[in-house]
């Protein structure tokens, strides 16, 4: 393929033909007139293959480009022959050295100034954009940052096909809708094609049209003209182009003469024709192609000859679209075709309704196009009621049932009106009618519109079959207040009635006075809760024995009455004809009142101890400690209650251990408990006497001795004790001190020790308190009474208190030999093996912190 060079001189003699050697598309020729012609060769343009003759470029403020073709001079004689072209400069050789000259029409390199001026840079740019080096001129239309730059670098990219560089120009301009219609197209391969949709994008629909009826896909000049609404120019090219799509262009063509031109005879020749070829053409379409055509030629027609007045041939071809969409659903088409017949159907009954003598064939088709509330709108307008009925079940729009109701009320017909009018909501017209047709009903009605007239009648309604709740509403409704009291006392419904006032913000003091008067403390007591007057509730409460209510009104008070009902209470639990301590502590514990908790639990465990109750004791305690810590005390005033739970467990748990054989581990207990003698007061002597023998039975024979000699030194134990045990006692000071002047005995009496959990310095197991920094309590095993170890933690299930992971399976062990089934230690709730998970190291810190933390 040859291409001529442009605007060069035939009349010049060529002395010179270089190829750069950088630059392949560039082509510099000397001509005879030593004048130098710099050619630009682009292989793919919007035109095809292009050769330019490069000269001075002017770009316009909008980025359009004019190039004006030049012959730079050139004297040989001065710089010499070229001979070499590279990168836009020339080897020249003559009479003297060979040297590099720069082709005029190439950019120079500047002129080594930091800051170069907007008028160097431009010419630059230019003559870059005029060599088709897109790469510089960006370069430099980034740094001028001018906008007729970067819209001729776009202009100059898009004519060559360059799509790449022609993107990034628009999206450095901002313009989002050029960067999607190109990168929509960059995957087109031909040229003739990709350059007829980027003259779609600049609107040259002409010249599109041309190159796509030139590439390998001539259709989308078709495609083309349809988007544009030119179906007329469509069709033509349809049948040359593109045989497949005629029918579907054919269709919009005639869909363009009927909706938009308003030819009905025109459009119905059109769809006739369509539908003909159609017919006759079954397989060149697939079949569900072919039926969306069929019918929507078909709902054309219809509508069309309704619209030139054939009424009784538009009705038969709209009727017919049903028995068309029973056999497209029948082939098993797509649903949108049925969507589609539906869509014509009622089209064609809006041409009939805007015609009043065509009304009923329009609620026909509107019935048949599944469109209710049409067809009973028309119905009820043209007094059809009975056709209009069943309409209506499926209609939920209350401006037709009005409708409807108005005209049943009309005829006589008051049920259906009835039925009518609650559907739209109009319930004046509901309760208007049920006073006559339906009493129950009406008075539903009333307590929603608070009608007095319809109020006093539903009253007497009530009264009269002995329904005396909603007889004291209705009265209330109707402002008839001291009837409604006197039926409330009749029927022994006075706090329905005092709610009914309270809801409707009354006076209600004569109830109270009548509570008061019947001795009803209790309701008198939730009147004044309901009426937010605690300090008067919570005294007739308690004395009605509700102590219950009573705390949980002083727990929501949040105003400054509450101090005057704590104290009520208090006082009344405390020392008033209702004490109970357990009452008080509940009381306590609902208020986070965590100092008066601790008194209370201490006070009824003391109480329990006296009688000898330890087990009770115990409990309490436990109770205390579960309500204080919800209540996040800090540990020092939570102390004096662990400890005395740590009393009481340890003492109840010296019978265990001896039951399991576990001596020792009962007498290190035993020394535990009895540095607490005064919370035993009954059982001071014979816990000392049981330390002693226990500690002399497993050979700790200094605490035995040590204890003894409390015993013997003290005449009140001597006398409380029996004579054998005194003789025992006796023995073991004698012995000891015997061995002691022999030197025989140290005196001390060593136990097993274990680490600390806190700072693993080893302990004696019974140990339980830290040595180290944290000089803290630690936590006891509930099980064993030893102290708690690391890796060998566990809690228990039903008191959630720590123990000893194996002491736990040996304690469940041991005790499932004996009875059938083991309960824990501490709440005597059944207990299993499979319930005792060992807690993980981050859940023993967890624990641990918590007693660092307080």
């Amino acid at each position: 393929m040859f291409l001529p060079l442009p605007d060069f001189p035939t009349e010049q003699r060529v002395t010179k033909v270089l190829w750069d050697l950088v630059d392949r598309h560039a082509v510099h020729i000397v001509g005879g007139n030593n004048h130098l012609h710099t050619y630009v060769y682009a292989a793919s343009s919007m035109a095809g293959p292009s050769v330019a003759n490069v000269g001075p470029l002017d770009i316009s403020e909008d980025g359009d480009i004019t190039m004006s073709p030049c012959a730079y001079d050139f004297v040989t004689a001065e710089h010499g022959m070229p001979v070499l072209a590279n990168g836009g400069r020339l080897l020249c050789v003559g009479r003297k050295k060979p040297r590099s000259v720069l082709a005029p029409s190439y950019p120079d390199d500047g002129t080594g100034d930091e800051v170069e001026s907007v008028t160097g840079m431009t010419e630059r740019f230019k003559k870059c954009l005029a060599l088709l080096h897109f790469g510089a001129a960006g370069t430099f239309a980034r740094r001028l940052n001018n906008r007729a730059c970067w819209l001729a670098l776009s202009s100059k990219a898009i004519e060559l096909l360059d799509l790449p560089t022609a993107i990034w120009v628009y999206r450095t301009l901002g313009d989002a809708g050029m960067v999607l219609g190109l990168e929509k197209i960059q995957h087109v391969e031909n040229q003739h094609l990709l350059a007829g949709h980027i003259a779609v994008l600049f609107g040259r629909y002409t010249q599109a049209e041309k190159l796509f009826l030139a590439s390998t896909y001539p259709a989308a000049a078709v495609d083309m003209r349809r988007n544009l609404l030119q179906f007329q120019q469509a069709l033509k090219l349809a049948r040359v182009v593109a045989p497949q799509d005629v029918t579907h262009v054919a269709v919009q063509y005639g869909q363009q003469l009927e909706l938009q031109d308003g030819d009905y005879d025109g459009a119905l020749r059109v769809y006739g024709m369509v539908e003909g070829q159609l017919l006759s053409a079954v397989g060149n379409l697939s079949p569900q192609h072919h039926s969306f055509l069929l019918a929507t030629c078909r709902g054309g027609s219809a509508r069309c000859m309704l619209r030139i007045g054939h009424v009784r041939k538009g009705m038969a071809l709209a009727l017919a679209l049903l028995e068309c969409g029973d056999m497209y659903n029948h082939n098993g088409t797509q649903e949108s075709i049925s969507n589609l017949l539906q869509l014509a159907l009622v089209e064609c009954a809006r041409i009939l309704e805007s015609t009043k003598a065509t009304w009923l064939e329009a609620a026909t088709l509107y019935k048949r196009a599944g469109k209710d509330e049409h067809a009973a709108k028309i119905y009820i307008e043209a007094k059809a009621l009975e056709q209009a009925a069943p309409l209506l079940d499926r209609v939920a729009l209350p401006k037709l049932h009005n409708l409807f109701a108005k005209a049943c009320e009309k005829e006589g017909n008051y049920a259906s009106a009835i039925t009518a009018y609650e559907k739209a909501h109009d319930q004046d017209s509901v309760i208007r009618l049920c006073l006559r047709e339906d009493p129950p009903k009406a008075y539903e009605l009333i307590r929603e519109t608070a009608s007095a007239t319809a109020a006093l009648l539903a009253a007497k309604y009530c009264r009269e079959v002995g329904d005396m709740v909603h007889c004291l509403e209705f009265l209330l409704l109707a402002q008839q207040n001291e009837e409604a009291f006197e039926i409330a006392k009749a029927g022994q419904v006075v706090e329905t009635y005092a709610q009914l006032l309270l809801t409707q913000g009354c006076d209600v003091q004569h109830i109270l006075d009548y509570y008061k008067q019947s001795r009803a403390w209790t309701d008198a007591g939730r009147l004044y809760h309901r009426l937010d007057k605690p300090a008067n509730a919570i005294p007739l409460l308690l004395q009605g024995g509700a102590v219950e209510e009573a705390i949980q009104i002083v727990t929501t008070v949040e105003d400054a009455s509450k101090k005057e009902a704590k104290d009520i209470m208090v006082a009344f639990l405390s020392d008033g004809p209702g004490k109970d301590w357990r009452y008080l502590a509940q009381l306590f514990s609902a208020l986070g009142d965590g100092p008066q908790v601790v008194r209370v639990a201490l006070s009824r465990a003391d109480q329990e101890q006296r009688t000898e109750n330890y087990v009770e004791a115990r409990s309490i305690v436990h109770a205390a400690i579960h309500d204080l810590q919800s209540l996040g005390v800090p540990l020092s005033l939570l102390g004096p209650v662990q400890t005395r739970f740590m009393v009481l467990h340890s003492y109840c748990l010296v019978k265990v251990l001896l039951r399991h054989d576990h001596h020792e581990s009962a007498a290190r207990l035993l020394l535990r408990v009895v540095k607490h003698v005064k919370c035993f007061p009954g059982q001071r002597v014979r816990l000392l006497t049981s330390v002693v023998l226990q500690c002399q039975r497993v050979g700790l024979t200094a605490a035995a001795y040590q204890h003894a000699l409390t015993l013997i030194a003290d005449p009140q134990y001597q006398q409380g004790m029996d004579s054998k045990i005194r003789r025992k006692v006796e023995n073991i000071v004698r012995r000891h001190g015997a061995e002691q002047e022999d030197g025989g005995s140290t005196g001390l009496d060593d136990e097993a020790m274990s680490p600390c959990p806190f700072c693993n310095t080893f302990l004696p197991l019974t140990e339980l308190q830290c040595p180290g920094l944290h000089a803290t309590s630690i936590p006891m095993c509930i099980v064993s009474g030893r102290h708690m170890e690391r890796e060998d933690w566990c809690l228990c299930p039903n008191s959630r208190l720590p123990a000893l992971y194996s002491a736990y399976l040996d304690y469940i062990e041991i005790e499932g030999k004996e009875a059938k089934e083991v309960v824990d230690p501490v709440c005597g709730r059944p207990v299993t093996a499979m319930q005792l998970i060992r807690v993980a190291p981050a859940g023993v810190d967890a624990a641990l912190a918590k007693y660092k933390a307080n």
